[in-house]
């Protein structure tokens, strides 16, 4: 395969049924169209990059990545994904697959040319948590990410209370579908509230790279996305809060359908590829 894009899909991790992605139209079409072409790395790799030079920064990035190639050429940066089964995996296996692929990457695969010199991972919904999770099990070690980067992420599979009544129904994401996705992912639900599964519940947030995290305003997961961001601030984490006014639980996946979409979904690229630039907020 070759490209002379930048910011080429590393490999393909889309998430999702068949008919969500049909939902994608054009854009779904297009990645599909290059699932064919793309070049495989170690066959034991959690994902598996094409053999090529070495790169300055790898966003490894969870759950719905047919977006990616629009992140990668707008961020300019390197967008490592997850294959499908890492994030459709149940509890605890797709977070053990994910701390994998992160260790993979400070191990200076020969397949990326050596070790990257900033590493971010980032996802959205589900993938957000498996990202925090991820984080949050690596840190202080040789694995940590640089930064963590997340969209719409859902933080606590326990929650009941503020957006998730306010907008339970009715903004594309029912709270009655959470609840579902939720109980494919972890069956005992006497376990939502394990900070194995719910980083929101984790007792201590200290030394937690720094992040990026993004809501929507109009989505029920919204209030434990931002609780999960003052709590990183309360544990003195460097944190870039940002709510997306008017969006709804998956804008990513819209950009081809929505201008406004298509916007804040730059805006996700742009956060990727600041480098460091966080704020206490």
């Amino acid at each position: 395969m070759t490209t002379t894009r930048r910011g080429f899909l590393r490999t393909v991790g889309v998430f999702g049924t068949l008919a969500s992605l049909g939902l994608l139209g054009q854009g779904c079409r297009r990645l599909e169209e290059r699932i064919g072409d793309l070049a495989f790395g170690p066959e034991d790799a959690p994902f598996r990059p094409p053999t090529g030079t070495a790169i300055d920064e790898v966003a490894h990035l969870l759950h719905r990545l047919s977006f990616g190639p629009r992140l990668g050429d707008r961020s300019a940066v390197e967008l490592a994904g997850a294959d499908a089964w890492i994030a459709s995996q149940l509890a605890p296996a797709s977070i053990d697959d994910t701390v994998a692929v992160l260790e993979w990457l400070a191990d200076a695969p020969a397949a990326l040319g050596g070790r990257a010199a900033s590493v971010t991972v980032a996802g959205d919904s589900a993938g957000g948590a498996l990202a925090a999770l991820a984080a949050l099990r690596t840190r202080g070690s040789a694995a940590a990410p640089d930064r963590l980067v997340t969209a719409y992420a859902n933080t606590d599979l326990a929650a009941a209370d503020a957006t998730m009544v306010d907008l339970a129904h009715g903004f594309g994401l029912d709270a009655a579908d959470v609840a579902w996705f939720n109980e494919q992912w972890v069956p005992d639900r006497t376990r939502w509230a394990d900070p194995d599964v719910s980083p929101l519940h984790e007792p201590d947030l200290a030394g937690l790279c720094p992040a990026t995290i993004v809501t929507c305003e109009l989505d029920p997961l919204r209030s434990q996305g931002e609780a999960f961001a003052h709590r990183l601030v309360d544990a003195g984490v460097p944190v870039t809060i940002r709510r997306e006014p008017g969006m709804v639980h998956n804008f990513l996946l819209w950009d081809l359908q929505s201008p406004a979409c298509a916007a804040a979904g730059d805006r996700f690229a742009d956060d990727l590829a600041r480098r460091g630039e966080s704020i206490r907020r």
